[in-house]
């Protein structure tokens, strides 16, 4: 009976990263841009000093890498392949990644605009109204403040079915 707990322990793991969430966050105001998988890790853009860092966590390890240093290696001649033609055409390819983008669920959109233009601002106030009359995603305002904030969800399951559908 107990060589029955290793498959099922296997197919728990399996189901947990199918199901678990991939999450894009993006907030303007506050500089985020992380990509988080809460089964694995988490990826964040850091702007420091004008410096591009990317700050990892997996599995409980964290690590920096920026990614404007290079490391010199020197090139490796390999053998020359035939190229091959892939079997996909471009309207399979253009249907998949259509797919593939319809898979994603926004979960959080606010959008806050300022052109510092008065007269463009009127001319696109009545037009931002028409698109959400709640004004609770879509805003222009007067304030010379522009924000966005935005965060987006999918998960492993929904990415595999969308491209082999």
């Amino acid at each position: 009976m107990w060589w029955l707990l290793v498959p099922a322990f296997l197919i728990i793991v399996l189901l947990f990263l199918l199901l678990s969430p991939v999450i894009i966050d993006l907030n303007s105001e506050t500089g985020k841009c992380e990509l988080r998988w809460s089964a694995f890790g988490s990826m964040k853009l850091i702007l420091d000093d004008e410096k591009i860092l990317l700050r990892f966590r997996i599995a409980g390890y964290r690590f920096t890498i920026d990614p404007a240093e290079r490391k010199y290696k020197p090139p490796v001649k390999k053998a020359e392949r035939k190229q091959r033609r892939g079997n996909m055409t471009l309207v399979q390819i253009i249907g998949k990644s259509q797919a593939l983008l319809q898979s994603f669920q926004v979960r959080d959109f606010h959008f806050d605009f300022d052109s510092n233009d008065f007269l463009l601002n009127s001319w696109l106030y009545p037009v931002v109204h028409w698109i959400d009359p709640s004004h609770r995603k879509w805003n222009i305002n007067f304030n010379g403040r522009n924000t966005v904030m935005l965060k987006i969800e999918n998960n492993l399951w929904r990415l595999l079915r969308a491209w082999f559908s």
